[in-house]
């Protein structure tokens, strides 16, 4: 509701003294305070983040993503960003049930965030996060240095199955 988006709105610039967009229009009303809740979160321990816009893709959404975004996740993604958008897809948040029984299913590590819209939209966040810290890199050599057995078994397990994607999936979910 646009009382809502207001309070996330008000929020969003207490918190980081900044004015960042919300345009969750599209989806169900109930995933989109859950998406909300997952980056205020975000924002309540990194301020600083770069984000710019929270919004929604695909069917009902006021926003198309770059081509840049869209090149890189499609339509298959639960969501996107790109450093300073964190964009949902509508071809999921419009379902609420099948959305979340999709997520339910997915592997967790012992430090993933958690398998809910809330955790969909910290990941996310954190790709804002590494992408204005330089964090892929980072993460990687910690990751490394921190483990005399697999890096990849490590990250599996203390992190999650997703980490091992590629550098940018492991810093968005560490």
């Amino acid at each position: 509701t646009s009382v809502s988006r207001l309070a996330v709105v008000g929020q969003a610039k207490r918190i980081t003294g900044r004015d960042i967009s919300f345009d969750l229009a599209g989806s169900d009303v109930g995933l989109a305070k859950e998406h909300a809740e997952g980056v205020m979160r975000g924002l309540e321990r990194y301020p600083d983040a770069k984000l710019e816009h929270v919004g929604t893709y695909g069917p009902g959404a006021t926003r198309t993503p770059d081509s840049r975004m869209a090149n890189v996740v499609g339509s298959e993604a639960y969501a996107m960003s790109d450093g300073s958008a964190v964009l949902f897809n509508n071809r999921f948040t419009s379902s609420p049930d099948a959305y979340k029984q999709q997520l339910a299913k997915a592997p967790v590590g012992g430090g993933q965030v958690p398998g809910d819209a809330r955790g969909i939209a910290t990941h996310e966040f954190g790709h804002v996060v590494a992408e204005g810290s330089n964090a892929s890199g980072a993460a990687m050599a910690v990751a490394k240095s921190s483990t005399s057995g697999s890096v990849s078994a490590k990250v599996a397990k203390d992190i999650s199955p997703y980490a091992n994607t590629d550098q940018h999936e492991l810093a968005a979910e560490a």
